[in-house]
């Protein structure tokens, strides 16, 4: 009897662990296995944004707000629409393995002379075309996401190697000379350089954020001059501390002791500094 009853044990806590087990890979392995997606899509992203803030940051901006580059940290990039995301994703591969002809855009992939690996390439799309957190907001206070967020602190901390000479000069001067503002203030308002802007409407200014009224007779340059917006680019490409008035007042009111943040105009050795695009 005895015997029996062990029999009958044995094969009941048999049936116990197998079933517990397969109750175990059909409840948790999938939500490991999304977890674990989850996982690799935000490293991913967050490889992207050091990729980007080493590469891009330059042309396309601190930010993606665009420069001399287009603008990359766009609402048409993140629609997360399964056939737009896909066209997306593969026109940004193409671009980034080919380049653009006719452009600054050079190819990136290592065996077409760019430097990067085709996993990294990989990376820099998930950045690009990764969706908006409304619960995530930029430094600006503006939607964004964690890859964005990333690659400004990234930018922030890198060592700036991409230098000009900017002693002896203002802000506004420098960004005249590279035509850092047209450009900047195009790119965020989606228009060309030379589009005609219909008095009373308005722009958005890059970094700033604030909607600027048009003028009569106003062009883009005319606007990006009004409320220096290369200045504006190229202070905060620099993390220099700047301030913009209601009126368009631009200063740098920086105080402290570090004089490579104080611009002096009376200075004979030069300071470096970024501006977009340059290499």
């Amino acid at each position: 009897v005895n015997t029996q009853k062990q029999i009958f044990l044995i094969i009941t806590l048999t049936f116990a662990i197998a079933g517990s087990c397969a109750a175990y890979t059909m409840i948790d392995l999938p939500v490991r296995a999304e977890r674990q997606t989850d996982f690799f899509m935000d490293e991913s992203i967050e490889r992207g944004a050091l990729l980007f803030a080493n590469n891009c940051r330059t042309c396309h901006g601190i930010r993606g707000e665009g420069g001399v580059g287009l603008a990359l940290n766009k609402a048409s990039f993140q629609d997360q629409d399964p056939l737009v995301l896909a066209a997306n994703q593969s026109m940004i591969r193409r671009t980034l393995v080919c380049g653009r002809a006719g452009s600054l855009m050079p190819a990136w992939l290592s065996s077409n002379g760019g430097s990067l690996t085709a996993n990294q390439i990989e990376h820099m799309v998930r950045l690009l075309t990764a969706p908006v957190d409304e619960k995530t907001p930029n430094s600006l206070g503006r939607p964004s996401n964690e890859g964005w967020n990333a690659a400004v602190e990234f930018a922030h901390n890198l060592n700036h190697g991409t230098a000009v000479s900017i002693a002896g000069e203002t802000l506004g001067l420098i960004a005249k000379a590279y035509n850092v503002g047209p450009d900047a203030l195009a790119n965020e308002n989606s228009i060309s350089v030379d589009a005609l802007l219909e008095k009373n409407s308005f722009l958005r200014l890059p970094i700033d954020g604030r909607s600027v009224k048009v003028r009569s007779g106003e062009t883009v340059a005319k606007i990006a001059e009004r409320w220096h917006v290369g200045a504006m680019v190229i202070a905060d490409l620099n993390n220099i501390e700047f301030e913009l008035s209601e009126d368009g007042l631009f200063s740098l009111p920086y105080r402290g002791d570090d004089t490579n943040m104080i611009l002096d105009l009376e200075a004979t050795h030069a300071t470096t500094g970024l501006i977009p695009g340059e290499e």
